[in-house]
């Protein structure tokens, strides 16, 4: 597994949603991306790329080293940390 890759961790189903997740991760300096459904992946860090006003929203993206602190931080926000926290501890 490469730290570097750039994986998907959650899916927004619109603009507002993936625009509130994208200031969340880079309000804690973790470097995101948005993609709309099945576009390739481009564009830096934090950029906001075309299909928004299409409806495509949209993969948020960050790089695998960042994956388990951006889940928290997106637990958090929706207020389901806990239930993610109690799926992990069933057998």
């Amino acid at each position: 597994m490469n730290d570097d890759e750039l994986i998907q961790i959650y899916e927004a189903a619109d603009e507002l949603m993936a625009l509130s997740i994208r200031d969340l991760l880079l309000e804690a300096d973790l470097p995101v991306m948005l993609r709309p459904y099945g576009s390739p992946v481009m564009g830096f860090a934090g950029m906001l790329l075309p299909g928004g006003l299409l409806g495509l929203w949209g993969e948020v993206l960050v790089y695998r080293r960042d994956e388990e602190r951006a889940l928290e931080l997106i637990g958090g926000f929706l207020g389901d940390l806990g239930m993610l926290e109690e799926a992990e501890q069933e057998p």
